[in-house]
C-alpha cells in the first residue's frame, strides 16, 4: 500500500504557458522523470482541458494574456471537479505580494523563472505525493460509508422485520388474522397523508401501528380467548394491555417503537373521552393514535375512497 501510493510515476500533468518555449522545456523535463504532460496555450484552454479530463498537476504561468493565471486558478477552486487539483504557479514577479495573492487564490506551490531543475523535481514530486495520498483517503472514505450505509439499510431491513414479527405475534393471539395487522399498517398511512403528513411520518405511522396490541402477549388466555363476555375483574385485566404495550416499546430507542408507544397506550382511547387507559378526549389524543384506531377507520375512510387491493391483505 505505501509503495502504491509513492509510485507517481505515469502522472498526468497539465502545463499552461503562453510561451510555446516554456511549455516545451517543461514538458521535456517532467516527461525525463516519467510523467505525462499536457499542454495549453492560454487560460480559457487550460479550463475546457481540465473539465474534458482532470490532470494530477497543473503548473500555471501567471503572466498571460486575456485571463492570467490568477483568474485561472481562482476558476478551478471554485468547481467540485479541479477543487482537489493542486497547481504549482510560476511567475517571473518575485515580489510577495504577488506569491501571496496566487497562494490566497488557491494555489498549493510556487516556482519563479528561470526555473531550477532540481526544484521543479522536489515540488512536483511531493505535490503528487500529497495529491496520491489525498485522492487515497478520499476513496477510502468513500467506500467505508458505502459500506455503513449498507451495513445501515441491512439493520433497517432487519428491524423492520422485527418489528412485523412483532406486531403478528400479537395478532395472532387474538381471534382475527395476521392480514388485519396489514389493514392497519395502510388505514394509518392513509389517514396520516390525507392530514398532510410528512413521508417520514407516513412510513413511520405504517410500521408502528401494527404494534398496537402487542400488550395482548401478556393478557391470559382465559380472559383473552373467553367465549362471552367479560366479568368487571376480566375486563379489568384485559384493558391492561395498553400498559403492557407500552412497557414492552418503552426505552428501544426508535422512532417507530416511540410511535408505537404511544400508539399501544392510546388506541382505545374515545373522542368523547369514553376510552381507556386515561380516558383522554379529543384533541388530546395524539394524532398517531387518532390515525391507528381500529374503530375510527369506517368514519374517516369509505370503501369508495381508499381501497386495498386483496394482494396487499
Amino acid at each position: 500500500m505505501a509503495f502504491s501510493l509513492l509510485n507517481i510515476k505515469g502522472a498526468d500533468i497539465l502545463v499552461v504557458d503562453d510561451d510555446e518555449r516554456n511549455r516545451r522545456l517543461l514538458c521535456k523535463r517532467l516527461e525525463a522523470d516519467g510523467y505525462c504532460c499536457r499542454q495549453a496555450a492560454n487560460g480559457r484552454d487550460a479550463l475546457q482541458a481540465v473539465a474534458a479530463t482532470p490532470p494530477d498537476l497543473i503548473l500555471l504561468d501567471i503572466m498571460m494574456p486575456e485571463m492570467d493565471g490568477f483568474e485561472v486558478v481562482t476558476r478551478l477552486k471554485q468547481e467540485d471537479g479541479s477543487r482537489t487539483i493542486p497547481v504549482i504557479m510560476i511567475t517571473a514577479l518575485e515580489d510577495k505580494a504577488s506569491v501571496m495573492r496566487a497562494l490566497s487564490s488557491g494555489a498549493e506551490e510556487y516556482l519563479t523563472k528561470p526555473i531550477d531543475a532540481t526544484e521543479l523535481h522536489v515540488r512536483v514530486r511531493n505535490m503528487l505525493r500529497l495529491k496520491r495520498s489525498a485522492d487515497h483517503l478520499k476513496n477510502h472514505n468513500e467506500r467505508l460509508e458505502a459500506e455503513v450505509c449498507k451495513r445501515t439499510a441491512d439493520l433497517q431491513q432487519s428491524f423492520m422485520a422485527t418489528l412485523d414479527s412483532l406486531g403478528r405475534a400479537a395478532d395472532f393471539r387474538d381471534d382475527e388474522t395476521g392480514a388485519h395487522v396489514r389493514r392497519i399498517s395502510y388505514y394509518s398511512r392513509e389517514l396520516a397523508r390525507e392530514l398532510g403528513m410528512d413521508d417520514d411520518y407516513c412510513e413511520q405511522i405504517f410500521h408502528a401501528s401494527p404494534l398496537h396490541d402487542i400488550g395482548k402477549i401478556g393478557t391470559p388466555d382465559a380472559v383473552l380467548f373467553k367465549e362471552g363476555p367479560l366479568n368487571e375483574d376480566e375486563w379489568r385485566v384485559m384493558k391492561q394491555h395498553t400498559t403492557a404495550g407500552w412497557g414492552i416499546l418503552t426505552g428501544l430507542n426508535s422512532p417507530y417503537t416511540d410511535m408505537g408507544c404511544e400508539i399501544a397506550l392510546g388506541h382505545h382511547e374515545r373522542w368523547d373521552g369514553g376510552g381507556y387507559p386515561s380516558g383522554l378526549a379529543g384533541a388530546a389524543i395524539p394524532l398517531g393514535v387518532c390515525a391507528a384506531e381500529d374503530k375510527c377507520r369506517p368514519i374517516f375512510i369509505g370503501e369508495s375512497n381508499f381501497q386495498i387491493g386483496r394482494s396487499q391483505l
